[in-house]
Parts: C-alpha cells; structure tokens; sequence
C-alpha cells in the first residue's frame, strides 16, 4: 500500500482492522477463550476484496515490470487489438506469454515473488495450462513442466460459461439441458401436483439459461427445451440480453472488452452500424 501511494493513516487504520481480530470457540457449548490470529480478517467481513485487489495489483505490477523488460510478450486477439498480459477477475488469473521455457521461467519468478511478497501461494494442482495450435508437443511438456501445471485441451469452463465456442454450438451448450435434466430428475415428483410440476419446470427453463444468453448467441435448436411453444420469445429475450453487452460497447467505447471486441469483429465501424 505504501509503494501505491495510500496514505500513512489510512494504512494504519487498515492495519488495526488487521491486527485487532479475535476469535471465540466454542468448544461442546463452553467457550474456549479467546484466540488472537496474527494475520487476516474473520470470514464475512466486507473489506477482504477490497484487500485482496490491493493485494493482487501487486503481481500485476510484478508482471507489467516483465514487460517492459522484455521478458515476456503479451496476446493479440487480432490486429489492431490491445495486447493482453493478464486478467484478473477476483481469485482467478488468467496469464498470457509466449510458450517457451525463457516466458514461462520468468512467470514463474513472477509468482514466487508475488508469493514471497504477500504470503499468498498459488495452488498449482488446480492450475493448468492451454497452447495455441501451432506450439509443438515437446515444447508444451517443456512449459507445463517448467510451470509445474497440467496440459488442457482448453480452458473448459470460465465462470460457469464455455471458454471456447466451436462450430457445433448445440454441443457446447448441451451442459444446460444437462442441468435442466438433473435438476428436473432430482425433484420428488410424488410430493407436487401436476400444477406445481408446471411451475416448478418453467421457472428451472427459464432462469438456468439467463446467464449463458446473456453472453452467446444461443443456437436456435437448442432452445426447444427451454419452453414449449414460446421459441419466438426466448429468442427475443436472448437478443435483449445481448443488446445489454452492445450498450456496454456503445457508452463506453474505451474499455478493454469493446476494444478488443471492435478488433476482432468489426474493425472498419462501428458497433452500433453491425446491430
């Protein structure tokens, strides 16, 4: 906090959030005593994220300080696009560099000190690692093993949603009738009447979808088991949802979605003249 510039009496009311925690434990209905941690704040308390961002804006110093060596290179998406190092969203990093042993040895370093600095540590075992087609099978053994992480095919899943969408489309988003079955089969359908059965199945189509429509341009076939004879309409709401994220693009042109979104997919206009 000192190195980003927050001033002397902030950090130390911040610091006596810190250091002033205890814990009560209860221990068969008698408590215990008090116990006095040495370091974090008890579970629930709202400044944690806070903290935390504070925190992690360290690695990504570390990182941006690797950059501008030229230790590592940062992604483009397409040309014209913002080059991307890394992401933060909460506890989740998504890193980007160059696959040989030189850029991985140096996100490494990255890590450790990041870990050194913040007592934080990364845990690897859920960790893993994604290539670019073009990057050879030793190489990849080469990183991933520099690394200390497992090889995947992707990232699989982000946030609940696919991280990449292929051609079959209806295969992808599968994984949503998959859990509108097993939440359906889960129910004891002895104890609901064929009225709360109706209720019940139209609330579990309609809502598990939302969120996966909200960012994909859901296939039109897959929509059948999300309602009966109301396709005309999901189809509507999905593209509500996705004028959403097209709004987003059209207030705020700078941020770093809308311009990689304009490099990719419409570099030569605007988003407002593709909709």
């Amino acid at each position: 906090m000192e190195v980003m510039g927050f001033d002397e009496r902030w950090i130390k009311l911040i610091m006596t959030c810190v250091t002033t925690v205890s814990y009560n434990v209860m221990v068969n209905g008698v408590s215990g005593g008090r116990v006095q941690p040495t370091r974090g704040l008890r579970q629930g308390d709202p400044l944690p994220p806070f903290l935390f961002i504070i925190c992690v804006e360290g690695l990504s110093m570390l990182l941006q300080k690797a950059l501008i060596a030229g230790s590592i290179h940062r992604c483009r998406v397409a040309r014209g696009a913002p080059p991307i190092s890394h992401l933060f969203f909460a506890d989740d990093s998504l890193l980007f560099f160059k696959a040989n042993i030189q850029e991985a040895s140096v996100v490494k370093q990255c890590l450790a000190r990041y870990e050194e600095l913040s007592g934080q540590l990364v845990n690897y075992h859920k960790s893993n690692i994604c290539f670019s087609r073009n990057t050879g099978e030793a190489m990849r053994e080469e990183v991933a093993a520099c690394l200390g992480v497992d090889q995947a095919r992707n990232f699989g899943k982000y946030l609940g949603l696919p991280s990449f969408i292929g051609r079959n489309k209806r295969v992808v988003f599968s994984y949503v009738e998959d859990k509108i079955r097993q939440r359906v089969t889960s129910w004891n359908k002895k104890l609901l009447l064929q009225a709360g059965k109706k209720v019940f199945l139209k609330s579990v189509a309609q809502s598990m979808p939302t969120f996966s429509m909200s960012v994909f341009f859901a296939p039109r076939i897959g929509l059948h088991i999300y309602t009966e004879n109301n396709e005309q309409d999901l189809r509507a709401f999905n593209l509500a949802m996705l004028g959403k994220q097209a709004w987003c693009f059209l207030t705020d042109p700078g941020s770093l979605a809308a311009r990689v979104y304009k490099a990719r997919y419409y570099p030569k206009t605007s988003v407002d003249a593709t909709i």
